[in-house]
């Protein structure tokens, strides 16, 4: 039968050993938590649910806020990747590159130009951003996105109108 005894933490494993090697083991485990950083030094805010529609003939705009949150300057990419060909037209720029200072963000906006003669149908791509010359440790953010064009509305025109026939007798 095994019997499993509660989890401890580094520190309480440390506090009650004699074992040097346990203590050090313990202790550097702790410093490089410490290192780590918490979060991702990039900070994202995007308008977009991943799901966006759009007729024929509109213009669509996802627009995402890019904050550093790391403690140096970075450049900063954001790009869109992996778009369809059909629509990699309809966005004039996919991608840009930001430097900003810890704390500081900026919006950035990509904009779809639906044309009139736009087939219906669900496009996927990827919204990337990414700062791997500053930031390497950190991978780069992807956030799947979907251009969902809906057919375009057509204009039923009904008409009420009684058309009466007079044929000759025969």
């Amino acid at each position: 039968m095994t019997h499993f005894s509660p989890m401890r933490s580094l520190s309480e494993i440390a506090a009650n050993s004699t074992d040097e090697n346990v203590i050090d083991t313990a202790i550097g485990s702790m410093e490089q938590s410490f290192k780590r950083p918490l979060s991702q030094p990039i900070g994202i805010i995007l308008s977009s649910s991943g799901e966006d529609q759009t007729l024929p003939g509109e213009t669509l705009e996802i627009s995402v806020t890019v904050t550093n949150k790391g403690n140096q300057s970075a450049v900063i990419d954001v790009f869109l990747d992996e778009l369809p060909a059909v629509i990699q037209s309809w966005c004039h720029v996919t991608q840009t590159r930001l430097a900003l200072d810890p704390g500081q963000g900026e919006e950035v906006i990509f904009s779809f130009d639906t044309p009139e003669n736009a087939i219906s149908g669900a496009y996927r791509y990827w919204l990337v951003v990414d700062a791997p010359h500053h930031y390497p440790d950190s991978p780069p953010q992807r956030h799947e996105q979907t251009l969902q064009v809906l057919p375009s509305m057509e204009t039923a025109v009904r008409v009420s109108d009684p058309t009466i026939a007079v044929e000759p007798i025969t």
